[in-house]
């Protein structure tokens, strides 16, 4: 089945927000070899499920609003305010974002390494035997990756990708 990537046009059976082609060449680029060792048919696997990954951990924080209702994917949207941009400079509402493109080949290439979410059973924080005192770590089961978290800062509303402290 061929990989339905989202164009702009805010399509209804989109799978991903690149091509294979972009997540070559950027691939390529920064010299992941071992991208180019897939096949066409796990690179759109990859971009797949790199595309979920996004969608599950950051698509209800995007600034903005999706440009129709019946779109697949979180992008695009209109009103997406740029946090790298001037007071009034917004991501455009009929295209996917370079950066978010970028983030997309990103996720695909470390899901065509395996899971992006693994499941997780409760991890245990503390352990006491003696009177059995257990205690569990709270947790989501998402993985999260701070090379992504950085790049999808400027698309999440309320976010930035520094903090600055004041001593007063």
């Amino acid at each position: 089945m061929a990989l339905i990537v989202e164009n702009g046009q805010g399509l209804a059976d989109a799978e991903s927000l690149c091509s294979v082609p972009y997540a070559d060449a950027y691939h390529d680029a920064r010299g992941n070899t071992i991208w180019g060792g897939l096949s066409t048919t796990e690179k759109e696997q990859a971009l797949r499920r790199g595309t979920d990954y996004i969608e599950r951990t950051y698509g209800m924080r995007f600034c903005g609003y999706r440009v129709k209702t019946t779109q697949a994917l979180s992008w695009p949207r209109y009103e997406a305010r740029r946090k790298d941009g001037a007071r009034c400079e917004y991501w455009p509402s009929d295209a996917v974002p370079n950066p978010l493109a970028q983030t997309c080949a990103e996720m695909a290439f470390k899901a065509g390494q395996g899971e992006l979410d693994r499941d997780i059973d409760r991890i245990i924080k503390s352990e006491v035997v003696g009177p059995i005192t257990t205690v569990f770590l709270d947790s989501d089961g998402i993985i999260r990756y701070r090379q992504t978290d950085k790049m999808m800062a400027q698309f999440i509303e309320g976010s930035s990708s520094s903090i600055s402290m004041v001593r007063s």
